[in-house]
This record gives C-alpha cells, sequence and structure tokens, in this order.
C-alpha cells in the first residue's frame, strides 16, 4: 500500500519499504522558461505573495472536485469557495458533463502510484470508451512542459502499477 508522508517540508511517497519524492517536488526543479522568469522579475517583491495566493487557489478548486467526485454533492453546497473558486469547479462539472456522450467510468480518484524513483498521485483515472485518461486538475493561466512532464511520469507508473497487479 503507498503513503503519502512529509520528509523536510516536501511530499514523498512510501511503499512501506523505500521512500520517493514526488514527481512534482522533482519537477520543480525543471526551468519554468523565460517567460515565468520575466513574469517573476515584473512582480518583484510580491511574487511570492502570488504564487502562495494562486497556490492556494489552486487547492481549494481540488479539494471541492475531489469531494463533488467522491460524494456527489453539488458545487452549491461549497459555500466556504470563492466566486472565481466556485467557476473552476463549475467549468471543470461541464467537461466532465461533456465527456458523457461518451461511454465513462471514473476508475480511481487519488491515486497514488511510485515509479522508477518517483511517487504521484493522479488526480483521476477515466475509462472513456475503450480509452484509459490520466487526468491532472490545473488551475494555472498556462500550460507548461511539466504538466506534460509529470502525466507522462504518471503514465509510466501507472502502467507499471497495472502490470503487476
Amino acid at each position: 500500500m503507498i503513503q503519502q508522508i512529509n520528509v523536510n517540508g516536501k511530499r514523498h511517497y512510501t511503499d512501506g519499504t523505500s521512500v520517493f519524492p514526488s514527481v512534482t517536488h522533482i519537477l520543480s526543479y525543471y526551468p519554468k522558461g523565460a517567460g515565468f522568469n520575466q513574469w517573476l522579475k515584473n512582480q518583484g517583491t510580491n511574487a511570492d505573495i502570488l504564487l502562495k495566493e494562486a497556490g492556494e487557489y489552486g487547492t481549494n478548486v481540488h479539494k471541492a472536485i475531489e469531494k463533488t467526485l467522491n460524494s456527489g454533492l453539488d458545487i452549491t453546497e461549497y459555500v466556504d469557495l470563492t466566486e472565481k473558486e466556485k467557476k473552476s469547479v463549475n467549468l471543470f462539472g461541464n467537461w466532465l458533463t461533456n465527456l458523457k456522450k461518451h461511454k465513462v467510468e471514473v476508475v480511481d480518484i487519488e491515486k497514488m502510484v511510485i515509479g522508477d524513483g518517483y511517487g504521484g498521485t493522479i488526480d483521476l483515472v477515466l475509462k472513456v470508451d475503450d480509452t484509459f485518461w490520466i487526468i491532472d486538475i490545473k488551475t494555472s493561466k498556462g500550460l507548461w512542459i511539466t504538466h506534460e512532464l509529470q502525466l507522462s511520469a504518471y503514465k509510466h507508473a501507472l502502467e507499471e502499477d497495472f502490470e503487476s497487479n
């Protein structure tokens, strides 16, 4: 059984024998690119505050989506969300509803996996028609190469998990 643990303030995963850093922690060392560096420079001392607020926003949206998927609650029941957060959760709900044109099966929610020297938590695994989809909920304004690398690492770890079962 895989468990998520905290090591020196960073997310890690253990299989009971070994401890692995999270793929997102590993990817935090990957260069963000010129656009991100320019944004940091333009924000000056506000950058840390804005990054923290963006992280809290993403966490709140993620938790609300997870609760909704696990319990079938309606978004209106989350009165503690900001209007912006509610809008993001509703957008996810609309996307999921539009998928219902296909045969959709929720395979797993918050699936913990361990790959070659790393661990991670896949937000959502769906089977759409006959194809497995790995979903990682993002609230950033852009798509980054690290998002692709994260999903690729999850795919690799999930394939290993399926092969071992």
